[in-house]
């Protein structure tokens, strides 16, 4: 079976109750692996898409290939799942 870091998956998860940090990070200037976004989980957590899209990201579960968090739209917390394989690079705080 695949790894598995976060809850339980019958567990229901609520989205922060408070926005993220209004500055934007800078791009790191390293080379993240996509996987190590584990050590995020439940964290403010910057995110740049190999797309060129950028965002606010509270991850809470990263599975074998996704992970699944919620994505600030600027005024609300949304539930996302993204593929590590869409993920540049990250900076949680």
């Amino acid at each position: 079976m695949p790894p598995h870091f976060g809850p339980p998956l019958h567990v229901h998860i609520v989205p922060p109750l408070f926005p993220p940090p209004i500055f934007i990070p800078t791009f790191p200037v390293f080379i993240v692996n996509p996987s190590s976004i584990s050590n995020c989980l439940f964290r403010n957590t910057y995110v740049w898409l190999t797309n060129g899209n950028q965002f606010w990201f509270f991850p809470t579960d990263v599975g074998f290939a996704t992970v699944t968090g919620f994505w600030w739209t600027g005024n609300v917390w949304l539930i996302i799942v993204l593929s590590l394989n869409e993920i540049q690079s990250f900076s949680c705080f």
